[in-house]
């Protein structure tokens, strides 16, 4: 489990599963056999690539819970979000760091000011901190490092709709009434 919603939830958190279950996925998709489909090879060796991304991420996630530098590993977001890795090591100031992230974050809500008070609300519980802080690493640099993990950052759709459109003409597939 990534995610984590409270700061209990961080306790949960198992590193060496996650990468025992990433190894696992990663040596399955780089096992498969794959027809003979020009372009299948290489959009698959993409999409390894992307879940190779995703493992890195995600084991940079785990142990940026408890080492906020690690953060700072995930290479293609570190310029871009060091500003939250900053906040979280206590290098600069997390309360305004918190707050705003939460007038970025809030400013794309449905009602702004209700989902600021909301927010801001967290910082006034007797663990304030350790919520204020999982609100920088999640909306602040989670969002933010998100944006550049290679399954959102490569156009897959174009060259899957193609492979798509080659197998049918390969093959006729037929709807099964009996399975519904």
């Amino acid at each position: 489990m990534l995610h984590v919603t409270k700061p209990e939830d961080i306790a949960t958190l198992d590193l060496d599963r996650f990468k025992a279950e990433c190894a696992t996925t990663i040596a399955r998709a780089e096992g498969l056999s794959l027809i003979a489909l020009p372009g299948l090879q290489e959009y698959w060796t993409a999409r390894v690539e992307q879940l190779r991304d995703a493992c890195a991420f995600g084991t940079i996630r785990i142990r940026g819970f408890s080492d906020p530098a690690a953060l700072r590993e995930y290479q293609p977001a570190e310029a871009a979000c060091s500003r939250y890795v900053d906040a979280l090591e206590g290098k600069t100031d997390i309360v305004q760091i918190w707050r705003d992230t939460i007038t970025e974050s809030c400013r794309r809500n449905l009602d702004p000011a209700k989902c600021a008070s909301g927010n801001l609300a967290y910082g006034s519980r007797s663990n304030a901190m350790e919520w204020i802080r999982l609100y920088v690493y999640s909306f602040g640099w989670n969002n933010c490092a998100n944006k550049f993990m290679k399954v959102n950052v490569t156009k897959n759709e174009p060259v899957r709709s193609e492979l798509e459109r080659r197998f049918k003409r390969l093959f006729k597939t037929k709807r099964d009434e009996t399975c519904h």
